[in-house]
């Protein structure tokens, strides 16, 4: 399955953005030309049943994840496209069409290979990978095989509690989805947004498919790991990674930053705090 993206910079320094449950990929609006100023290509994807992505009812963490290395894979094999557009995804009408010869990611530079290809395109590197909630659990699923620099997980146990009825789940997020869609209710609901998050959030609440959504957590309990030197940045109380899971990752040799007082989406209530927290991805290039 290819997933829609939203790609902005160019380079050969690559931040890939995950999002959680309801979301999409424009729930990083903020985030990503902030990323682009600090020189990243940033490649934000939205996950199967969100956004203009594909549906899948019978979706589970593993297949999304697979999802996410397929669509990768063909972005990083393909030449930076302009900033801003849309590229892969079932939808993507506009921007240029992808490589039919690419040059795989992994491939070796070598003077045989620029020779066979009539071309000389270093691999992009995977600078960063960033995942909040569910897409934080896609993301470590997927880490093994795409093999990030860096995973940053936000607000995320890493956990699933599965065996829920599909029936009930999906009438549940459907009633969210619908309490969702006003951007004026978000704002009441969530004063810390602004109108243009609250306008993103409705139109990701309007797009989000539930059986897809729910598919997710009917089946078996999921665990899954974060490699020693990842970060997991999270909201202080939090509703999802309490005290006992900060102990488990730190003694995992996980790096836990908490932010007191934030919400779930730790970027939108704490913007600056966010991003003083992640000095490895946000800080200015030193130029010395």
């Amino acid at each position: 399955m290819l997933l829609n993206v939203i790609e902005a910079g160019e380079g050969d320094r690559v931040a890939v953005l995950l999002h959680g449950m309801m979301g999409s990929a424009e729930s990083w609006h903020r985030v990503v030309p902030l990323l682009v100023e600090r020189g990243f290509r940033v490649l934000a994807l939205d996950l199967p049943g969100h956004g203009l992505s594909p549906r899948d009812p019978a979706l589970t963490i593993e297949t999304a994840a697979d999802a996410v290395i397929e669509t990768l894979a063909q972005c990083l094999s393909s030449p930076n496209r302009p900033a801003g557009t849309r590229v892969l995804g079932p939808t993507a009408d506009a921007g240029p069409v992808p490589d039919p010869n690419p040059i795989p990611a992994a491939a070796a530079d070598t003077p045989r290979d620029r020779a066979a290809t009539g071309r000389h395109r270093p691999a992009p590197l995977l600078t960063v990978a960033v995942g909040h909630s569910f897409g934080a659990t896609v993301l470590a699923a997927a880490a093994p095989r795409l093999n990030p620099a860096l995973a940053v997980y936000v607000d995320a146990p890493l956990s699933l509690q599965g065996g829920h009825d599909r029936a009930v789940l999906v009438s549940q997020y459907e009633r969210d989805r619908r309490a969702r869609m006003s951007p004026s209710e978000l704002r009441r609901l969530r004063p810390f947004y602004s109108v243009d998050d609250a306008t993103v959030e409705a139109r990701a609440a309007e797009r989000f498919d539930p059986p897809t959504a729910a598919s997710v957590s009917c089946g078996a309990d999921g665990h899954w790991a974060a490699a020693p030197g990842s970060i997991v940045v999270r909201a202080e109380p939090s509703a999802w990674v309490t005290d006992e899971d900060a102990r488990r990752f730190e003694h995992d040799g996980v790096r836990v930053r908490s932010i007191p007082g934030a919400a779930h989406t730790v970027w939108y209530s704490h913007f600056e705090v966010f991003t003083a927290a992640l000095p490895e991805v946000f800080a200015e290039a030193s130029t010395a």
